[in-house]
């Protein structure tokens, strides 16, 4: 007896991963191919209308400022919500029924599920968008989806805050302010699915639950949090490949699987963590279930509802049948055509040659701007940033250029500074903008254990070019929205005086100084650093007005550094420190990384320039010539 009730809970279970397994195939590739493209063109529509196909920076939440932005805005947040929903309702589903030990078709669950969509349209469907778009893929734990892998807060912001006590007490904050936001939420989809409560109900219910669990209960249930916590941070620190993400599917994924190894070891380290994480949301699930079906009555079970879903599936066979009718209706015609039939040899070999021609321009390696640079961000890490000390470091690793910063003082000096006051460096805290140039020289910095003074634009390429640094600079222009002439114009001023010109280039995130850099001196390198974007680059980023982009690494991927490659614009990345990243935006074609461990990104540019295959519009450092020419 007990041999056969194991035979049985092994085929039971056997059945449960194999439906789970197909279902979650089945959805990622509807989502990758169908659900995402046809997302992006809505938004691409939109953006092509207010803007140039693309938002950067600010703009990335302004673009959407109006009537329509915010219509489309909510569209979009709506139909991601309810892709995620649906996911998660049919997967709690699955569970629920295998744990009533009846029989049930995945068929049948599924089209039923998207009736049960109507469920979650309550008056706290905001809070429910919130929820399973931005709470659930920022913890990453358990209930994970399909649509959005993971989203985490841009490294730049946790790394810029760990540099003082109160930023890294803030961190701490934040970090464990979504994390018991979660906790307390634990259960919340399975009330949502099981019980088609609102948010705010499966919210009032899931903390009942973990109140009247045991202690023993309560603990167990914080150790597997811990765990996945630890689990997954291991593993990703030990991943040989950079994880590559659903915007990565797209019209250049067969070409990188063909002429990228380390794209292609990429995909396959992507389809094994695909199956781990599947693995680990059903044990997930299984228990978030069983809590609840343990100690629940009135259970909505899917398959037990009276929907008729024979209206649906009719047409869903009926649009089968029309596609594949109306193809081979078009086979036919083609087949029994006189130039077909005169010509058939003629047209198999024009369709060969069209096909060969096209595989040799898809497949066909773009040429890039210029080689792989290698930028010390704020210099280098190993000392007191944006200092001549940190410049001098990345020169002796070998980079190419020095990241560095610039704000303005009261007399209109440029100094070499990232942050608008000097109260995380020092033990002033005045800003610069309040200070002359004499004085914010004079006060002392201190940093990784070291101390300096800050130094003025001038002062530092005066002392690059005394003792003979081939580094060159990329000059961050952080002005305030009322004086970013002002800087443009002292930068320019000090560079052209101190003959300097053709070892810099420039950028900012605040666009009117872009535009107005590249007005005052058109020949100049002058690129736009951005920290999020939404839409697709098009042709239109030429309209733009800039040399280059600046990319905060969580935006990267292969689309946008495709279509940026293809319009020859380079894209330099920041800030990179591990090497497996560095080594996977430059297969990419990124042609810059701004790195903090410069000595690390010196050995893996260096490393893939040997095999590189590239072919380059300008050869060595031609390009920063066109900083002289602007001078003249």
């Amino acid at each position: 007896m007990r041999k056969k009730v194991a035979v049985l809970k092994y085929i039971r279970e056997k059945k449960l991963l194999r439906d789970i397994f197909k279902f979650e195939i089945f959805y990622k590739i509807i989502v990758l191919f169908v659900l995402c493209p046809i997302l992006r063109k809505i938004l691409n529509l939109y953006l092509d209308k207010v803007s140039y196909g693309i938002a950067f920076n600010m703009a990335t939440f302004s673009s959407f400022f109006s009537l329509s932005g915010i219509l489309i805005f909510l569209l979009i947040v709506t139909l991601i919500t309810l892709i995620i929903y649906y996911e998660t309702y049919v997967f709690i589903q699955i569970i629920a029924i295998y744990h009533q030990k009846r029989e049930y078709s995945l068929r049948e669950i599924m089209l039923k599920s998207i009736y049960a969509l109507k469920h979650i349209h309550k008056p706290s469907f905001l809070l429910s968008c919130a929820y399973y778009s931005l709470l659930l893929p920022l913890v990453h734990i358990g209930y994970l989806n399909s649509y959005i892998q993971n989203w985490s807060i841009p490294s730049f912001i946790f790394k810029n805050l760990r540099l003082t006590l109160s930023g890294q007490i803030l961190t701490i904050m934040i970090y464990a302010s979504y994390y018991l936001l979660f906790i307390m939420m634990l259960f919340v989809p399975v009330y949502m699915v099981l019980k088609r409560q609102n948010i705010m109900q499966a919210t009032s219910s899931s903390k009942k639950l973990i109140k009247s669990l045991n202690l023993h209960n309560q603990l167990k249930l914080l150790i597997s949090i811990i765990l996945w916590i630890l689990i997954e941070t291991g593993i990703n620190n030990v991943l040989p490949y950079a994880t590559i993400n659903n915007r990565d599917f797209n019209f250049y994924f067969i070409k990188y699987i063909i002429s990228s190894t380390s794209f292609r070891n990429a995909f396959i380290q992507y389809v094994g963590m695909f199956i781990i994480y599947l693995l680990a949301k059903t044990g997930f699930m299984l228990s978030m279930v069983k809590f609840v079906l343990n100690r629940e009555e009135d259970i909505d079970y899917i398959n037990q509802q009276a929907i008729d879903i024979q209206w649906l599936s009719l047409n869903i066979i009926k649009i089968r049948h029309v596609f594949w009718d109306s193809m081979i209706h078009i086979f036919d015609m083609i087949h029994s055509s006189k130039i077909y039939q005169n010509y058939k040899k003629v047209i198999y070999f024009v369709l060969i040659c069209i096909l060969i021609f096209s595989l040799s321009l898809y497949l066909d390696g773009n040429m890039l701007i210029h080689t792989p640079q290698v930028m010390g961000h704020r210099g280098s890490n190993e000392t007191i940033e944006n200092t001549y000390e940190a410049v001098e470091i990345a020169n002796s690793y070998g980079a190419d250029y020095a990241e560095i910063d610039i704000q303005l003082t009261s007399d209109g000096v440029p100094v070499v500074f990232h942050d608008s006051s000097m109260a995380r460096l020092s033990s002033s805290n005045v800003d610069v903008c309040d200070i002359t140039a004499e004085e914010f020289e004079s006060i002392e910095l201190s940093q990784n254990g070291q101390s300096g003074y800050g130094i003025t634009l001038a002062h530092m390429i005066e002392q690059i070019q005394e003792n003979d640094l081939e580094i060159s600079l990329l000059i961050e222009l952080k002005p305030t929205s009322d004086n970013y002439k002002m800087m443009v114009d002292a930068v320019v001023e000090v560079v052209e005086e101190n003959y300097f010109a053709s070892r810099c280039i420039y950028m900012s995130q605040n666009y009117n100084c872009v535009h107005y850099m590249n007005q005052q001196r058109s020949k100049y390198w002058v690129g736009y650093c951005i920290y999020s974007s939404v839409g697709d680059i098009s042709d239109e980023i030429f309209e733009m007005d800039i040399d280059f982009l600046a990319m905060e690494e969580s935006i990267v991927n292969t689309t946008m550094i495709q279509k940026a490659v293809t319009q020859m614009l380079p894209v330099y990345v920041w800030t990179v420190d591990d090497s497996k990243s560095m080594k996977q935006y430059l297969n990419m074609g990124v042609t810059g990384i701004i790195s903090d461990n410069v000595e690390i990104a010196r050995s893996v540019v260096d490393n893939y320039l040997k095999s590189d295959n590239h072919i380059y519009y300008y050869e060595d450092d031609e390009y920063r010539i066109l900083g002289t020419l602007g001078s003249l």
